[in-house]
């Protein structure tokens, strides 16, 4: 039994993944899966362990490419010497974290079968119990485990173990909370399961070509065909899923067989989803009569899902529909493995390998950092009475504009353009595609970025597609999300964003052609005014040779000669990035781009671009032998750099309390929860005591702020109010108020900033309990002017949190040891 080869895995999991995936990040999304890796096997033939102490264990080692997995466990299974437990090993070479373990299996005894999981010695819970033995029904469970660093054990042990019995169906344990993402494993108990058993079948060299739901095994002499009937057999199942309702039962499996074999039937088996058919499946060069063939072994595939909604289904229409759009997904081919099968490879070619009908992304401007502010572009096409831009995708140099309009905005701060001040009013991309014609989506994020209506249309190889909403100067703020659908042809392509009003002006966040009908699966579009968008511009401005990690929301510039201290701090900052998404529940308005540069250089100042969501840090940030946290405890020291991050999530998002209270407030949470050590608790527990004893003397100088502290840093009163707050609230206060926040968002984008910090306070006086408005006033501390506008760092400032024009008589007593 020939296991599928650890890389052919991951690489049959990124492609079907709705997320692809990341460049660099500390946890892997799948850790296995027992069904998809083809693991299961039907012999039983397997080493107990532990007989002496009634254990009767079967380990399975995942880190051993020969393993195999029982697909039954229960003393009385095999002549009485199955299994009691099953514990699979592995290894997780990266930090550790938390994940879902799924179940899917089936009870044997009808007793109410059941078992229990431990991880690492912990016990973790158990399944639920089937009071019937079934053969159809699968019952899924699903474990919350959290996977240290290093060698780590999972068990499965029988609740009872001399009385019941399972089945299992499949086994995983991955970041995901479903086995939807993940794909469908085969049928252990199929008679041909293997490409070695398939390749004694026919007796020649044969290869097996996968999919997420669907897998095709032929021979070699007819992989050409294979892979224009492959695409039409996900594409038919994928209709037939829809229309069911539901997934079958386990992962399609077709054979392609000599008409002498006896496993060739042309009839499918529901027990174990395959269809064994016939040479004559291939015979894609005779159209009339392959398409015969196709119906007849899709009306087979009918029968792996429920009858009743398939009833009226016609599947010569479904045949002729897939057959002319053949756009699948990602798909890969292994052949025979020299080491099992007489049949070797192709010469130079591997043992298995990754091919894609379709590229899934074609062009991402966003994502790769292509627009321009500059608009210094050359345009086309006056003679004809248009003003073109024409952004060549195939060139080295690749910049495109902003904004598409007549007329130049405030954005980009220049007074002249090429052309007389004239914008272009037509945007056309030039796209060459190396894989075969499909249906894409073409997606653009824009707003009006003009007083007059602003709208465009689409045009792709000089056919029209359509024309985006009509944006208007009132929703000036707001981003629109455009998608059209949109036909790739084969080599050249011509996509052109056409202005249809004559005085608005486009601005241009993101634009992609791509798969997928979301852009969620894209990884965030960088802001076009960042001044460094991409390696060589980096390496230009630090003067020496760079590298540069990248991850859906995070990209990291960093010195060459730092690159292996990047690699060890960019799990941590994507981990911190996460753990600032799920506390706020947004992501950050751009992709965020961190600098790490020389003291000397411009782009080493600490602080935080909230417009560009851009963070300029020096090489303090990597030095990890100069960082107690790295010296004593081996994590990095990213307490600023969190700080800064928290800024980009919440003054993106408008809110305003204090100075920097709240940014300042989520780092410190951030960085226990990522790179929690006794060093830096106890730093913090020192911070917390500092903010106490300036919050006393304010209260004991009558609400006035001490002289002695510089205004500058005067939000350490509201820093302590949020900790305060938190303890009053309980561990859902930041959830439940960025909960409020969110529903204030087109508020906060318009309003200026008194009125942002009124907004702010608002949404924390909405907490049940909290009283925060009424705490403000015990604490001298206005609702309605912000930290900002009292202009705290002038030496003007008298101290005090209520401006002159809204104190009431006895805000300020006489008495100076007033208490709260």
């Amino acid at each position: 039994m020939t296991p599928m080869p650890v890389g052919l895995f991951a690489l049959c999991v990124a492609g079907v993944l709705a997320e692809p995936p990341e460049t660099s990040q500390p946890t892997r999304q799948v850790l296995f899966h027992v069904g998809g890796q083809d693991l299961f096997d039907k012999t039983l033939s397997f080493k107990r362990e532990g007989e002496k102490d009634g254990a009767r264990r079967v380990i399975v080692n995942l880190d051993d490419g020969e393993t195999f997995c029982p697909i039954e466990m229960g003393r009385w299974i095999a002549g009485g010497r199955g299994a009691c437990g099953l514990e699979f090993r592995f290894r997780n070479d990266l930090e550790e974290g938390e994940y879902w373990l799924h179940v899917v299996w089936q009870g044997r005894t009808g007793r109410g079968d059941q078992f229990e999981v431990f991880s690492n010695d912990e016990r973790i819970g158990e399944s639920s119990k089937a009071e019937q033995a079934s053969s159809r029904g699968n019952t899924r469970d699903r474990f919350r485990l959290k996977i240290q660093e290093g060698e780590n054990r999972i068990l499965l042990k029988l609740v009872s173990p001399f009385t019941h019995a399972l089945r299992l169906k499949d086994i995983a344990l991955c970041r995901y909370d479903s086995m939807d993402p993940l794909p469908l494993p085969a049928c252990p108990t199929a008679r041909i399961f293997t490409l070695a058993e398939y390749e004694q079948v026919i007796g020649e060299p044969g290869l097996r070509i996968d999919a997420k739901n669907v897998r095709l095994f032929t021979p070699r002499s007819k992989e050409r065909q294979a892979k224009t009937l492959f695409p039409i057999l996900a594409k038919a199942y994928d209709t037939l899923r829809e229309t069911a309702g539901r997934h079958a039962d386990h992962k399609v499996v077709v054979y392609a067989l000599p008409d002498s074999s006896p496993h060739c039937t042309g009839r499918a088996d529901p027990g174990t989803c395959v269809i064994p058919y016939g040479y004559e499946l291939l015979d894609v060069d005779e159209r009339e009569t392959w398409l015969e063939t196709l119906d007849a072994m899709c009306s087979e595939m009918k029968r792996f899902f429920p009858a009743g909604p398939l009833a009226d289904l016609d599947v010569s229409a479904l045949l002729e529909k897939v057959s002319q759009s053949r756009t699948p997904d990602r798909y890969t081919v292994q052949f025979g493995d020299p080491g099992r099968s007489r049949f070797a490879p192709p010469p130079g070619r591997n043992d298995a390998e990754e091919r894609t009908c379709t590229e899934e992304v074609l062009f991402h401007i966003g994502g790769d950092g292509l627009f321009d502010k500059t608009l210094s572009f050359d345009i086309v096409g006056e003679e004809q009475g248009e003003r073109r831009v024409v952004v060549d995708l195939s060139a080295a140099e690749i910049y495109c504009p902003i904004e598409i309009g007549r007329r130049i905005t405030q954005w980009t701060r220049v007074s002249t353009m090429p052309g007389g001040g004239k914008g272009a009013d037509t945007l056309e991309f030039v796209i060459s595609n190396d894989f075969q014609a499909a249906d894409y989506w073409l997606h653009v994020v824009w707003q009006a970025a003009s007083q007059e209506a602003a709208q465009f249309e689409l045009f792709s190889n000089g056919k029209r597609i359509g024309a985006s909403r009509n944006g208007t100067a009132s929703a000036a703020y707001e981003w629109n999300e455009e998608k059209f659908r949109v036909r790739a042809n084969q080599e050249e392509n011509r996509i052109q964003l056409k202005l249809l009003t004559p005085n608005g002006v486009v601005r241009l966040k993101d634009v992609a052609l791509c798969l997928h009908e979301s852009l969620e699966p894209l990884p965030r579009p960088v802001c076009p005014t960042v001044v460094l968008r991409n390696l060589a511009e980096f390496e230009e401005a630090i003067r020496e040779p760079a590298v540069v990690l990248d991850s859906k929301y995070v990209r990291l510039f960093a010195s060459k000669k730092m690159e292996r201290q990047a690699r060890i701090a960019f799990p941590y900052i994507t981990k911190g990035y996460d753990a600032l998404y799920h506390m706020i529940g947004m992501h950050t308005n751009y992709k965020l781009v961190i600098y790490s540069s020389p003291d000397w250089s411009p782009h080493c100042w600490g602080g935080t671009a909230t417009g560009a969501t851009l963070i300029p840090y020096g090489y303090f940030l990597l030095d990890l032998d100069r960082q107690e946290e790295w010296k004593r405890h081996g994590v990095p020291r990213l307490v600023g750099l969190f700080e800064e991050m928290g800024h980009d999530f919440t003054l993106g998002l408008g809110t305003r309390f204090g100075g920097e209270a709240i940014g300042m407030y989520l780092s410190g949470k951030v960085t226990m929860e990522v790179t929690g050590n006794p060093y830096t608790r106890d730093r913090r527990e020192r911070g917390r005591k500092a903010l106490k004893e300036t919050m006393r003397r304010y209260i004991e100088g009558g609400y006035v702020f001490p002289e002695d502290i510089p205004g500058g840093v005067s939000d350490r009163i509201h820093h302590e109010i949020l900790y305060e707050c938190e303890e009053k609230y309980g561990p859902d206060f930041w959830r439940d108020f960025f909960t409020e926040v969110r529903k204030q968002r087109a508020r906060l984008r318009t309003a200026d900033g008194n009125t942002r910090y009124r907004i702010t306070v608002d949404c924390f006086d909405r907490l049940p309990g909290l009283d925060f408005r009424e705490m403000l006033r015990d604490l001298r501390i206005s609702d309605k002017t912000s930290w900002y506008s009292l202009k705290p760092s002038r030496p003007e400032w008298d101290r005090r949190f209520i401006p002159p024009h809204e104190r009431q008589p006895g805000d300020y007593p006489a008495d100076r040891s007033e208490q709260r």
